[in-house]
C-alpha cells in the first residue's frame, strides 16, 4: 500500500496537477519519498518545528535554535526550517544570520516568494531600502506567477511600507 502511495504522489506530482504554489512542498515530498521515509521525516520536521517554536516562545534561543538546526539536517530542501530559523534569528536580531538562512532557501528553490519576501523584510529592517525593494519585487513576481495572493498582499504592503518610509526621511 505505501508503495503504491508513493507511486501515485510521484506521478501527480509528474504530471504537474498541482497548484503553483505547492511546487516546493510537492519536491520535498518526493525526495523524502526517494529516503524511502516520508512520513517519518515530515513528522520529525513538524515535531522539531514544533518544539522550536515552544522554546523560542519561551526564551530558550540556544536551544530553539537547535531545534530549527536540527529540523533542517532532517530534510535540507524543506524550507519549513530555514524559515524558522532565519524568523528567530530577526526575533534576536541578528539579521545578517537570518538573510544567510533565508537565502540558502534560494539554492534549492530559487523562485520561493516567501524566501524572497523573508530576505526584504530582513534588509528592511537592517535599513537597506533599495535591496528590501528589490527583494519584495522579486517576492511579488514569483507570488503573482505561482496565484500566492498572501503573499502578493505582504509583498506589496512591504514595498508600499519602503516607498512610505523613504518619502518619510526625504530619501
Amino acid at each position: 500500500m505505501k508503495a503504491l502511495f508513493y507511486g501515485l504522489v510521484v506521478l501527480f506530482v509528474l504530471s504537474g496537477c498541482g497548484k503553483a504554489q505547492d511546487n516546493d512542498a510537492a519536491r520535498v515530498k518526493q525526495e523524502a519519498m526517494s529516503q524511502g521515509n516520508t512520513a517519518e521525516a515530515s513528522a520529525r520536521i513538524e515535531k522539531l518545528l514544533t518544539e522550536g517554536t515552544a522554546l523560542l516562545a519561551k526564551g530558550y534561543i540556544p536551544a530553539a535554535l537547535k531545534a530549527f538546526d536540527e529540523a533542517i539536517k532532517a530534510n535540507r530542501n524543506d524550507p519549513r526550517g530555514y524559515i524558522a530559523l532565519g524568523e528567530a534569528y530577526i526575533r534576536i536580531k541578528k539579521l545578517d544570520p537570518a538573510i544567510e538562512t533565508f537565502t540558502m532557501i534560494l539554492d534549492f528553490s530559487p523562485e520561493n516568494a516567501e524566501a524572497h519576501y523573508l530576505i526584504g523584510m530582513a534588509h528592511g529592517l537592517k535599513g537597506e531600502r533599495d535591496i528590501a525593494a528589490q527583494y519584495a519585487q522579486k517576492s511579488m513576481q514569483f507570488a503573482q506567477s505561482q496565484k500566492n495572493q498572501g503573499m502578493f498582499i505582504k509583498s506589496a504592503a512591504m514595498l508600499k511600507g519602503l516607498a512610505d518610509a523613504a518619502q518619510g526621511t526625504g530619501n
